[in-house]
């Protein structure tokens, strides 16, 4: 790896120039995205992975329907009750459903943050939040392992972890995280105490040099294959999920799908830059947005 520093931008760059920039004088990690040009669209890629639910996995999509279609407020809720049913098919559709007749998207990502409260227990939201100030590598590494028990890839698919190497820089207690995953590296600075990456100063010295396994991929993150819409994705699974983690539990969480293959990165212990800075926001939909035949007008701006 080499680091090049050119026009305010510190460059991270991989064999496989695989890039993270960081802005100058910000707290976001942002994705090479050429100022005051949209992102290209294309279609929507097919899917790789089938899968086929068993009946208490179907159980758990028919309540989970249901929680969607009864709690959250949209313009035709006996639409979205019509659609309940036992298989993912019915699940993503009232999903669709949601981004279509919604009057506010992001009323329905709080809604759906209340949600998750409301479900977990209360000693575990407190457990989490008491005991990452103390050992920050043990719960994101706890957080990490839990995805890989395949509780809920009948909901997002497999994942699998990947390292995340810490090093603490002395004057400013932050920390430089560098994620290897397929042979490609990215580097991100990190304040350990609020999870916000931050730009270390020249003088830093390294005092203290870890690997933490606190890294998951979703190989092919099943509800964006078969959602086929980014707002969807965004709006009913990252942004609520990162909000859960970060204000809730208090765990900075950056998630980070990939619109090519429908992969997604979570990262514990890192903050998620601002919806302006997030790649995964600034993005128009598929061009075949699946959402079009739910939602009038130009679906192409539906995140």
């Amino acid at each position: 790896m080499y680091i090049a520093q050119s026009n305010g931008f510190v460059r991270h760059c991989s064999n496989n120039q695989i890039l993270t920039h960081m802005t100058k004088g910000s707290n976001a990690a942002v994705e090479s995205v050429a100022p005051n040009k949209p992102p290209v669209l294309f279609p929507a890629p097919e899917p790789k992975l089938q899968r086929t639910d068993n009946v208490i996995e179907r159980t758990a999509l028919f309540l989970l329907s249901s929680i969607l279609a009864f709690s959250i407020k949209t313009t035709d809720r006996n639409l979205l009750i019509r659609n309940i049913g036992f298989s993912y098919t019915n699940f993503v559709r009232i999903t669709k459903l949601l981004v279509a007749k919604s009057r506010n998207i992001r009323d329905v990502s709080d809604a759906i943050v209340n949600i998750l409260t409301s479900i977990l227990p209360k000693f575990i939201i407190n457990f989490f939040r008491t005991n990452y100030s103390k050992n920050s590598r043990y719960i994101c590494e706890a957080s990490s392992l839990w995805f890989t028990f395949g509780f809920i890839e009948w909901l997002v698919g497999p994942a699998e972890r990947f390292l995340i190497h810490i090093i603490l820089l002395t004057h400013s207690l932050t920390y430089s995280l560098t994620h290897s995953l397929t042979h490609s590296l990215i580097r991100i600075r990190v304040n350990m105490t609020s999870g916000e990456v931050v730009n270390a100063g020249s003088n830093s010295s390294i005092v203290n040099d870890n690997v933490w396994e606190s890294g998951i991929k979703l190989t092919e993150c099943r509800f964006l294959a078969a959602s086929k819409c980014k707002s969807a994705c965004v709006n009913l699974c990252k942004l609520p999920c990162q909000t859960l983690f970060q204000e809730h539990l208090g765990i900075p969480l950056y998630m980070k799908p990939d619109y090519t293959d429908y992969s997604c990165t979570f990262h514990f212990g890192v903050a998620a830059p601002s919806i302006e800075n997030d790649p995964a926001f600034n993005n128009q939909c598929f061009s075949d947005c699946s959402v079009s035949k739910f939602k009038k007008g130009n679906t192409t701006t539906c995140v």
